[in-house]
């Protein structure tokens, strides 16, 4: 009897082996997603933080740009202003320009108009 106690014990416990199997066939299989589930999700995050970091540099990057293009066209206004102030120089000199060779009698032209006017 002993050696069929022992047979029918044997045999129940590879029946309640396989059994537990199927039994926990979906727990493991959940358990399984759930694990890969977190791995997407670490995946994810860390792609979030890549990104939210490159974004925070490009940030940084066109707000340097920035205060360069405001400087330029700071710099550029003021050699405007110059260039205007250095034409109209120009043109000054270039309208009271001696006329005469020796430039003894100083003649520049508005002031020849003016004195021919009164000569006559």
């Amino acid at each position: 009897m002993d050696l069929l106690n022992l047979f029918i014990s044997n045999i129940g416990n590879l029946l309640l082996g396989f059994a537990g199997v199927f039994l926990f066939y979906g727990q493991k299989k959940k358990e399984a997603e759930l694990i890969n589930k977190d791995k997407e999700v670490d995946t994810v995050i860390k792609v979030v933080d890549t990104l939210q970091e490159e974004l925070r540099r490009k940030t940084e990057d066109l707000g340097r740009k920035d205060d360069l293009i405001d400087k330029l066209y700071k710099e550029n206004g003021e050699y405007r202003d110059k260039n205007n102030t250095l034409t109209t120089e120009n043109a000054l000199l270039l309208y009271t320009k001696c006329t005469d060779e020796n430039c003894r009698k100083r003649k520049p032209p508005r002031i020849l108009e003016n004195e021919i006017e009164q000569q006559q």
